[in-house]
């Protein structure tokens, strides 16, 4: 799977990796019985995962964001959802656990490059070369990997300039093909 956002590749992988990248984590979804006590449920849930958050409360359902640093302490907290033994006040019907969505990935890598782009019109940092310099050292390539070179208007081929370089680049590809193949 590979992410483009405004005509520049901005990541790609397996889903797994995209949603152990960008995800949040697991969503935790519960049905609450008629008389539950939200406070409780949660103290009851960040008793076994001290750093989940609580999502949405809407109808019936209740939803938390377990982080997948905690997997671990996963199994003790669905024993105990399954046991049905969370307690009077935290009246629990049934639960169910998701990876995160691509549709998550999806908004999540659009957030951080509209955020990106805005940040470049606003004038924070010094345009396209430095934010691949710091998107290489963050990615631990060190500047040696990527060499791109950024193109102003004025610099790109029109007409027949930009007719003749695009055959140029069919002979070279098909004649590296040909070599290639046999």
């Amino acid at each position: 799977i590979a992410i483009m956002s405004t005509g520049r590749l901005v990541c790609s992988g397996s889903s797994m990796f995209l949603k152990k990248k960008y995800g949040v984590g697991y969503h935790l979804t519960l049905v609450k019985k008629p008389m539950c006590d939200v406070p409780a449920v949660e103290r009851f849930v960040k008793k076994f995962i001290g750093s989940a958050q609580k999502v949405s409360d809407v109808g019936s359902e209740l939803v938390f964001i377990l982080p997948d640093t905690e997997v671990d302490n996963f199994v003790p907290l669905f024993k105990k959802l399954e046991d049905g033994d969370t307690g009077d006040e935290a009246a629990i019907e049934s639960f169910g656990l998701s990876l995160t969505t691509m549709e998550e990935v999806f908004m999540k890598v659009g957030e951080e490059e509209e955020e990106k782009n805005q940040n470049l019109e606003n004038g924070v940092g010094n345009g396209i070369e430095n934010g691949l310099k710091q998107q290489d050292e963050e990615e631990g390539l060190a500047g040696n990997v990527r060499q791109f070179k950024v193109f102003k208007p004025d610099e790109l081929n029109y007409g027949l300039t930009l007719l003749g370089q695009q055959l140029g680049a069919m002979i070279i590809k098909r004649f590296i093909n040909s070599k290639r193949y046999k």
